[in-house]
């Protein structure tokens, strides 16, 4: 038996009942859309709906489908083990957690599988091609690409059993500028969103199971990105183009001193011209965040960076970071043999524990919004975050690089951009903790 008690939420109960009507012909819905800021209770009751729907159709299949299998692992897969515990003999059958063949059988024969887009192994999403079955759950849509959606519409419906549902798609999101926001926000906004679309807008305010400490956290957004992700607006973005719209010079821009008494971080883009790096340094316990200096050399390998490097630091006095995808083994600059990572560890002589890299890092659909939130929460509300005046390329990265289309938009002389991406990269290792996930 599966108990959910949804009444405590009364739009997650809204939704529910919706869905039911939806998948036994009672309604002409089809596409059921659920949220709009973060903890509303999008993926607990979008799982709910999904669950009953094995119980009520024996046989069945339903997919859930998100942009990775690392989100899903953080997220999904949690709610869905705790909804549905493997304890719970009478309903549930097996689970099956291998990543290429992950999903969770009924006794009754209904399976839910969960699945990642691979937009980026598979453009043309041909995997989506072969899937037969009854309905999807396409979690953060915003994190998605337009094709997954509409391969999804292709293929709900295609499972034929005895007892069939009517094919219906649930979708989440968050406000996002993409697709999403034309499809489907802008329509419902307008009062244009008709059958067989439905959507019911939802914020953690309709959430009774948001903590204090959650809307503690919270207060450490920054006030465009409060509005955005807590209060479900999706305009306060385009009051601010730039990718940076929290940097204050009088608050964030001082001239430096290192502390010769702590680590170093060294944090690296690759495979650009010219070859760049920050040097910076921080402490946690003094609440203090320190951008040093900007290394910049035209026309340079990875070599070239290090020999820099070396005649200025201690080699047991530096950590390294940067681009996650500096261990890749295909960089123009390097033999098939190595990688930017392994170069830094050989040439500076250090350890490889000395490289800290993000465990998991954002998935290329999600990527800039979260590494913007993060820094612009962290130049708005860390108590001491400061720039030297003499990084004259990063500070203008700041000042200038747009976004557009959802991605950073590179100045236009097209040596601009690199150095604003070390420090992304240097706040999402060391300080992507700084917000509670959202």
């Amino acid at each position: 038996m599966i108990v959910c008690d949804l009444t405590r939420n009364k739009k997650q109960e809204t939704f529910f009942y919706e869905a039911i009507a939806a998948v036994r012909g009672l309604s002409q819905n089809r596409y059921l859309f659920y949220g709009g800021a973060v903890r509303g209770g999008k993926t607990f009751v979008a799982i709910t709906c999904l669950a009953v729907f094995c119980k009520m159709f024996p046989q069945s299949r339903w997919l859930i489908i998100r942009d990775s299998f690392t989100n899903l692992e953080l997220t999904t897969i949690p709610s869905l083990e705790k909804l549905l515990p493997e304890s719970n003999t009478r309903s549930i059958k097996k689970y099956s957690r291998s990543s290429g063949n992950w999903f969770v059988e009924f006794q009754n024969g209904s399976k839910i599988i969960l699945s990642s887009e691979s937009i980026h192994h598979d453009p043309q999403l041909k995997w989506m091609d072969g899937i037969e079955c009854n309905g999807i759950f396409l979690e953060q849509m915003d994190g998605l690409d337009e094709k997954t959606f509409n391969k999804s519409i292709e293929r709900i419906g295609s499972w034929t059993i005895a007892n069939m549902p009517k094919p219906i798609l649930l979708g989440s999101f968050n406000p996002a500028q993409n697709w999403v926001k034309e499809k489907i926000y802008e329509p419902y906004k307008s009062g244009k969103l008709k059958t067989p679309y439905f959507f019911l807008e939802a914020f953690p305010k309709d959430n009774p199971y948001v903590t204090d400490e959650q809307w503690k956290a919270w207060e450490n957004l920054d006030p465009v990105s409060y509005k955005v992700r807590i209060e479900g607006d999706w305009y306060a973005y385009d009051q601010q183009n730039l990718f940076i719209y929290t940097f204050n010079e009088m608050r964030n821009v001082a001239k430096l001193e290192a502390d010769p008494n702590e680590i170093y971080y060294l944090s690296f883009d690759f495979n650009v011209n010219p070859m760049t790096c920050l040097v910076c340094q921080h402490n946690e316990m003094r609440e203090q965040i320190m951008i040093l200096r900007e290394i910049r050399i035209e026309n340079a390998t990875i070599y070239d960076m290090c020999e820099v490097l070396k005649a200025e630091f201690n080699p047991g006095q530096i950590k390294i970071t940067g681009d996650p995808r500096g261990t890749a083994r295909h960089s123009l600059s390097l033999s098939a043999a190595l990688n930017h990572y392994a170069v830094i560890v050989d040439q500076l002589r250090i350890s490889e524990r000395q490289v800290e890299l993000p465990q998991a890092y954002p998935a290329p659909a999600e990527e800039h919004n979260i590494l913007r939130l993060i820094a612009n929460s962290l130049l708005c509300r860390y108590p001491q975050l400061y720039i030297d005046e003499g990084c004259k390329y990063l500070l203008q990265d700041i000042k200038y690089i747009t976004t557009v289309n959802g991605r950073r938009e590179k100045l236009k002389e097209g040596k601009g951009g690199h150095l604003l991406d070390c420090m992304l990269y240097y706040f999402y290792t060391y300080f992507s903790n700084f917000i509670e996930k959202v």
